[in-house]
């Protein structure tokens, strides 16, 4: 059943990650790196659909899938029948996902509620800390993209567990 579920699931690691890291190129192109009043548009907008549904679901549902490809290809990993590339493929991944991962993800959301709130201050005297702020979130964009396109590249055959070999 695990080596069913595993075949089931493992083709849609390597899309989610790469969805999720073109979201975050997406953000830190055009949003981060743009002009601070479009910026404040778009994160007063697409913070709170981080957790509204369905909304919430464009991110979800990716982590979902790659969180799963990964649980099982530990699981089937440590099976009797022994699969080391695989194990260490999936420890890579989750690895990278939990520290830079997670901790940029955390960073970027409050760096970006940071930046909204000076933004909001009213008339215009927060702007050059809000500035300050979405620059923070831009450092931590960078962090996540570059955590998401290297477990893109632990995933592809040939890549990171398998060219250590």
């Amino acid at each position: 059943a695990l080596a069913r579920a595993y075949v089931l699931i493992t083709p849609w690691v390597l899309p989610s990650l790469s969805y999720l890291a073109g979201i975050v190129a997406t953000e830190l192109v055009v949003f981060d790196l743009g002009s601070p009043v479009a910026a404040f548009g778009f994160y007063t907008a697409s913070l709170p659909s981080l957790v509204a549904w369905p909304q919430a679901l464009r991110i979800a549902v990716p982590v979902a899938l790659v969180s799963a490809g990964l649980t099982l290809g530990v699981a089937t990993g440590l099976r009797p029948v022994r699969r080391e590339q695989r194990l260490r493929r999936a420890a890579a991944v989750a690895g990278v996902l939990a520290l830079p991962g997670v901790a940029s993800f955390v960073g970027a959301v409050l760096a970006t509620k940071a930046f909204c709130r000076a933004w909001r201050f009213p008339i215009g005297l927060g702007r050059t800390t809000a500035v300050r702020y979405l620059a923070r979130v831009a450092a931590w964009h960078s962090v996540m993209l570059a955590a998401l396109l290297a477990c893109v590249w632990l995933q592809l055959p040939g890549g990171g567990a398998e060219a250590s070999e």
